[in-house]
């Protein structure tokens, strides 16, 4: 378990965001095991890279760029958009987004709801 000290010195740029994420990293690093200092500062620094220190859990870019990305299982119009990247590790594509759903939540929700993957624990978890 990290504290909010430890969390401001990982990423000094997450200022306020760091409160609001502490419990949910720490809730996923124990769900999933992630349990060494090793895994620990991976999980963090990966996290760190790819959310802008916890600024963005929705890709800035319009999501246009992956428009029917098979390898991304992007196979109708609008799944460019719809399933951009997402949640601290931004999880990109139908397919991945499909996968994504059915280990969190047991079922496809994501597909119809990719917004869920925004709020702090599903960010968190999806990473």
């Amino acid at each position: 378990m990290i504290t909010i000290s430890e969390l401001a010195e990982i990423m000094p740029y997450a200022g306020g965001r760091a409160s609001i994420y502490l419990e949910p990293l720490n809730a996923t690093m124990d769900e999933f095991a992630i349990d060494t200092p090793d895994r620990q500062a991976a999980f963090l620094a990966q996290i760190a890279h790819e959310s802008g220190s916890l600024r963005y859990v929705e890709e800035l870019a319009s999501g246009d760029a992956y428009e029917l990305r098979a390898d991304l299982g992007n196979c109708r119009m609008g799944d460019g958009r719809k399933f951009k990247g997402r949640g601290l590790l931004q999880v990109t594509g139908r397919a991945n987004y499909e996968t994504c759903s059915i280990a969190l939540f047991g079922d496809r929700r994501l597909l119809e709801t990719p917004e869920l993957l925004e709020e702090p624990d599903n960010a968190a978890r999806s990473a």
